[in-house]
């Protein structure tokens, strides 16, 4: 393990070891890692959905564009870049918990989503447990929803993800495929924009226990 454990690796605790290689692989430790491949991006068409997807920075539309994604340690959690054919996206993950349950919580610029990190078989699901603005929880219909699936095939770490916003429906949705920069198997999904406000502290709620 590349020093202490990721937050990936305390939310999930025993069941870390029974996902596929390639997902331990990505989420094995927090030392700065890097992983490339490709991804289709698919772009909600509305005016509001373009709308949404120009506020939070989000990627254009494409087939095959060339991903990155770099993760590095920050604070008790991890900062993400991701890059989608130069396109660059930030946002910072940690360990939580809310109401008795450990979640993954992700801050994308205004916006905090806390998520429980589900295996079925060799797919890893995250599910959306609650929401917050500036820090504010939001009720559920105001929640960003969508999917976010992770697993491996061909020796690949595949990703799927989907998010879609109240009266606005599917804002992006990209799938594909990383490995590490030398070739060895591994990685893991994105999501959403850093802002000079993510490295505010955390809630109570949303420390590590």
């Amino acid at each position: 393990m590349k020093g202490s454990a990721s937050s990936y690796q305390v939310v999930l605790g025993d069941a870390f070891e029974a996902l596929p290689r390639e997902v331990r692989a990505f989420h094995d430790g927090r030392g700065p890692h890097r992983w490339s491949g490709t991804a289709t991006i698919r772009r909600g068409r509305g005016p509001l959905a373009r709308l949404a997807a120009l506020a939070f920075g989000l990627p254009k539309a494409g087939e095959a564009v060339p991903v990155s994604v770099l993760v590095e340690p920050w604070g008790s959690g991890e900062a993400w870049t991701r890059d989608f054919g130069g396109h660059v996206l930030r946002s910072t993950q940690w360990a939580g918990s809310d109401r008795g349950e450990r979640l993954l919580f992700e801050r994308f610029g205004p916006i905090c989503v806390g998520a429980a990190l589900v295996r079925n078989g060799d797919r890893l699901h995250l599910v959306q447990r609650r929401a917050t603005c500036l820090g504010l929880p939001l009720p559920r219909w105001l929640w960003p929803s969508g999917e976010a699936v992770e697993t491996a095939s061909d020796g690949r770490f595949r990703f799927d993800v989907t998010i879609r916003a109240p009266l606005i429906g599917l804002v992006v949705a990209y799938r594909g495929h990383l490995m590490d920069a030398s070739g060895a198997p591994g990685s893991d999904p994105v999501t959403g924009p850093r802002t000079s406000g993510d490295r505010a502290i955390p809630s109570r709620r949303e420390r590590h226990p």
